[in-house]
């Protein structure tokens, strides 16, 4: 049942999604306004489920992202630049995943599953051509989280939201070093200042 409602929340923001990749690229500020309305949802879940090591997404152009997406019995009409195709995947899902939810599981791989799981730290999206139900279907939206590139139940910590967080905590979410290039290249001039005082 507590399955259930993540792939409910996930359906709630993956709305936001769609309407942000209409367009090949985003703008940064599309960029964190996807980061910040999935955290939403990745905070919701946390709360409803008890998840206590839910990390907080960042936005990422630099993450890798699969060269194809692949969707199996979606159970529904869609078209070449469908810009609801995560929307309504997901709400027929929903219904299937209460009885089976192996087969989400089984198809996170690379996908938009992948964005339940509580280690991501980076969400990209694109528009690109999928594989879905054995054609191929032109410029859909397709967002995926990284890290990990799948998503497994036992990577679910339970507790208070934000209790098994390594470090800072952001209204149940874990803040995670993302690793992003400003940070890095900030480091970097800190230790040269530092090295040529000293």
């Amino acid at each position: 049942m507590k399955v259930i409602v993540v792939i409910v929340l996930l359906f709630i923001y993956s709305t936001a999604i769609d309407t942000r990749v209409k367009r090949g690229d985003l703008t940064d500020k599309e960029k964190q306004g996807t980061a910040d309305e999935v955290n939403v949802g990745r905070r919701q879940v946390a709360n409803v489920r008890n998840i206590a090591n839910m990390n907080k997404l960042s936005y990422s152009d630099s993450m890798s992202f699969p060269s194809k997406c692949v969707y199996k019995n979606v159970g529904f009409t869609f078209y070449d630049d469908d810009i609801n195709f995560m929307r309504n995947l997901l709400k027929n899902k929903q219904k299937e995943f209460k009885t089976n939810p192996t087969q989400i599981i089984q198809q996170s791989e690379n996908s938009a599953y992948n964005c339940i799981n509580p280690k991501q730290k980076t969400i990209r999206c694109k528009k690109m051509d999928c594989t879905v139900d054995g054609r191929t279907v032109h410029n859909l939206p397709n967002c995926v989280c990284g890290p990990e590139s799948s998503l497994k139940l036992e990577e679910f910590d339970t507790g208070k939201p934000g209790s098994k967080c390594p470090g800072k905590v952001d209204d149940g979410l874990c803040v995670v070093d993302t690793g992003n290039l400003a940070s890095t290249v900030f480091a970097f001039l800190s230790l040269a200042v530092f090295y040529l005082i000293v």
